[in-house]
C-alpha cells in the first residue's frame, strides 16, 4: 500500500502537539504489532508454499521459510530487549499481543466451520472455531480481569484493543450505524475518561468531584479503595500531636525490635507495620491526611488516565480503520461503476427499471459522473433499496416498479450437504469448481423416520390409486 499519511499524522501528530515526540514509549505499541503483523504473515505464508497435486513443500523453499519465520521471531525478542533495558512502559504490549497475534493465528489455524441451530431456516450463527475462540478470549478477559484487577491496564486492553474493535467489524460499511455506535461507546465511559482529562489538564477541579459520584465509579470499576489506616496501626487518635505519634512508636518499636522477638514472624510482621505508620504520619502526614479523606478519588484518578490513553489508543486506530475502509469503499463504489459502464449483466428487475435501452441509459446517465454516491455491494437488500433511491432522488420523472417480494412458506428442511476437503475433512462453505475436485466421493441422503414413514405411506397410496385405475379399465 505504500505509505499512509493518514496513519503518520493521526500516530505522530498528538506527539508533536504534547511535546513528546522522542519518547521511546510512544512508538513501543505500534512497532511491537508491527513485528507481531510480520510474524503472522510469514507463517501464513507456508500454505502458499504448498502444491496442490502432492501437498509437500520442497526442501529448499521450506529451508526459506524457516530462516524468514526465525528473524522475524528474533526481531519480536530483540525489541522486547530494548524495551527492558531502556525501561519502557510495557503493559500495553500483552493486549498487543493478543490481538496483533493470538487473534489472527486462531483464525487461521480453526478455519473450520462453526453453524448455530436453524431459525426460520437460517442458523443463528454462521462462523468459524476461530472466531468462536477468539470472541471467548475476549470475553472471559475481560471477565477475569475485572473480577481480580477491576478496571486497569489488562481490563482496558481487553476492552479497546480487543472487543470495542471486533464489534466494529460489523458496522464499518454502515456509515451511521457505525456513528451511532462510536457516540454510544463515548457516551458510556465518558465518566471515567472525562476524570483522565481532569487530571491530565485541569487537577485542581478533580476536589469538586461530589463522594457519592466517586463511589459509584468506584463500585462499577471494581476498584475499592485500600488505603491503610495507619492511626489504628498505631493505636493513636487522628488528631493525636506529633509528640504523642513518636512516645507511642518508641514504646511499640522497643518491645517489637527484632533484637528482643528474634525470628517471630508475627512480631516481626508487626514491627515492620508500626514502622511504616511512624514513617507515613512523621514524614508526610499531611499527604496521608489528604489521601484519606478522599480515597474514592485517588483510587480513580490513575485508574481513569489509563482509562483515557487506552481510549485514546483505540481512537487512533480507529481513524486510521476509517481512513483504509474509506478507501474500500471508494475503490468498490468504482468496480460497480466499471460494471455498469462495461453493460456486464444486471437484475434491472430487483432495481425498478426497464431490462431494455432505456432502463440502461438511465444507469449509464447517472454512473457517468465520478462523484456520484454509490452503495457498496455485499448482498444485502438494503443496498438494492439504497441505489433505488438514488436513482429516484436522482430522476424524479422516474416511475420505479416495486421492489420483488417472493410470498411462501417454506415447510420443512430436509437436508442439508457440506463438502469439504476428504483428506483433511475441513469443511468449506463453497462448493470447488475445478474439475476432478470431487472424484471419489459418494453421496448418501437418508431421510429422517418421520419422512421416510411419510414418503412410504404416499408410495402406498399412489400404488393404490393406479391399482384402482386398472381395475376401472
Amino acid at each position: 500500500m505504500g505509505i499512509s499519511w493518514w496513519r503518520m499524522a493521526f500516530i505522530f501528530g498528538p506527539a508533536i502537539a504534547r511535546g513528546d515526540i522522542s519518547s521511546f514509549g510512544l512508538y513501543t505499541p505500534f512497532i511491537f504489532g508491527f513485528l507481531l503483523s510480520k510474524v503472522v504473515k510469514t507463517a501464513k505464508a507456508r500454505v502458499n508454499l504448498r502444491g496442490y497435486q502432492n501437498d509437500k513443500i520442497r526442501p529448499d523453499d521450506d529451508m526459506k521459510w524457516k530462516q524468514k519465520l526465525g528473524w522475524a521471531v528474533a526481531q519480536v525478542f530483540g525489541f522486547l530487549g530494548l524495551c527492558q533495558w531502556m525501561k519502557a512502559e510495557t503493559r500495553s504490549l500483552f493486549n498487543f499481543f493478543l490481538s496483533s497475534f493470538v487473534n489472527p493465528m486462531l483464525r487461521f489455524l480453526l478455519p473450520y466451520r462453526n453453524k448455530g441451530p436453524l431459525m426460520r431456516g437460517k442458523p443463528l450463527w454462521d462462523t468459524t472455531w476461530g472466531n468462536t475462540s477468539v470472541h471467548a478470549m475476549i470475553l472471559g478477559g475481560l471477565g477475569l480481569s475485572w473480577w481480580f484487577y477491576g478496571i486497569d491496564h489488562l481490563f482496558l486492553g481487553f476492552l479497546f484493543l480487543q472487543a470495542i474493535p471486533e464489534l466494529q467489524k460489523r458496522f464499518w460499511m454502515k456509515p451511521m450505524q457505525h456513528l451511532f455506535l462510536v457516540g454510544g461507546i463515548l457516551l458510556v465511559c465518558f465518566p471515567f475518561f472525562s476524570i483522565g482529562l481532569m487530571a491530565w489538564y485541569t487537577p485542581s477541579y478533580l476536589e469538586s468531584l461530589p463522594k457519592p459520584y466517586l463511589q459509584t465509579l468506584c463500585w462499577f470499576a471494581n476498584a475499592r479503595p485500600h488505603v491503610a489506616d495507619y492511626y489504628s496501626i498505631l493505636g493513636v487518635s487522628p488528631d493525636a500531636d506529633m509528640k504523642t505519634i513518636k512516645k507511642v512508636f518508641r514504646e511499640q518499636a522497643i518491645e517489637l525490635h527484632p533484637d528482643k522477638v528474634g525470628d517471630d514472624p508475627v512480631k516481626l510482621a508487626r514491627f515492620h507495620a508500626i514502622q511504616e505508620a511512624s514513617d507515613a504520619l512523621t514524614k508526610g502526614r499531611a499527604d496521608y491526611d489528604k489521601s484519606i479523606e478522599n480515597q474514592e478519588l485517588n483510587e480513580m484518578v490513575p485508574r481513569c488516565y489509563a482509562f483515557l490513553v487506552m481510549m485514546g489508543y483505540w481512537l487512533l486506530h480507529s481513524l486510521i480503520d476509517w481512513n483504509d475502509v474509506e478507501g474500500m469503499r471508494d475503490q468498490h463504489k468504482d468496480q460497480l461503476r466499471n460494471y455498469i459502464l462495461n453493460d456486464y449483466p444486471l437484475d434491472m428487475k430487483a432495481l425498478g427499471l426497464p431490462n431494455d435501452e432505456e432502463g440502461k441509459a438511465y444507469l449509464y446517465k447517472y454512473c457517468e459522473a465520478e462523484d456520484v454516491e454509490l452503495p457498496v455491494l455485499q448482498s444485502d437488500p438494503d443496498e438494492i433499496h439504497l441505489m433505488r433511491t438514488l436513482l429516484s432522488d436522482s430522476f424524479p420523472d422516474l416511475q420505479l416498479k416495486p421492489f420483488p417480494k417472493v410470498a411462501g412458506k417454506i415447510d420443512m428442511l430436509l437436508q442439508e450437504i457440506a463438502l469439504g476437503s476428504k483428506e483433511k475433512g475441513e469443511n468449506i462453505k463453497e462448493i470447488n469448481p475445478m474439475s476432478g475436485f470431487y472424484d471419489g466421493y459418494t453421496i448418501k441422503v437418508e431421510l429422517r423416520p418421520a419422512d421416510a414413514k411419510k414418503a412410504k405411506k404416499e408410495q402406498k397410496e399412489q400404488k393404490e390409486d393406479e391399482e384402482d385405475e386398472e381395475d376401472e379399465e
